[in-house]
């Protein structure tokens, strides 16, 4: 039995950012759940499901923000300043320790001094690569 992804979802983490009625922007932070799946080495037997509900209890110090939008009509208005603010306000009463933003490009600039100015520091980077390929 693996337990619904929605109980691993707090929607007060899950932030929006309106102007007069309409949808802005939006910064989701959900817990890491790599926290608990370390203590499994996989999910890759029927039995590990039941360690699973063990581990499911713990609480994950670090939460994992992949995704910050902020529509580019706004970018200048500080609502991406205030999603930031707002979600290190919740995410510290809540009790985690740090955030994860890992999925931030390098190149984009706005959020990583965003980012940086909030405290954040690199600990990893991952780059995109591209490459054209030919049918044969």
């Amino acid at each position: 039995m693996i337990l619904p992804a929605l109980e691993f979802i707090d929607p007060e983490l899950i932030l929006f950012a309106d102007v007069d009625g309409k949808v802005v922007g939006w910064f989701p932070g959900i817990p890491t759940m790599n926290e608990v799946l370390i203590h499994l080495n996989g999910l890759r037997h029927p039995w590990d499901t039941l360690r699973l509900a063990k581990y499911a209890r713990l609480k994950p110090k670090c939460q994992a923000v992949k995704s910050i939008a902020v529509v580019p009509e706004h970018w200048d208005t500080g609502a991406g300043v205030l999603l930031f603010d707002e979600m290190a306000r919740r995410a510290a009463a809540k009790g985690y320790q740090w955030a994860d933003l890992s999925l931030t490009g390098e190149d984009n600039l706005d959020t990583f001094l965003l980012a940086h100015r909030m405290g954040a520091k690199i600990y990893k980077r991952f780059r995109f690569y591209r490459k054209q390929l030919e049918a044969r």
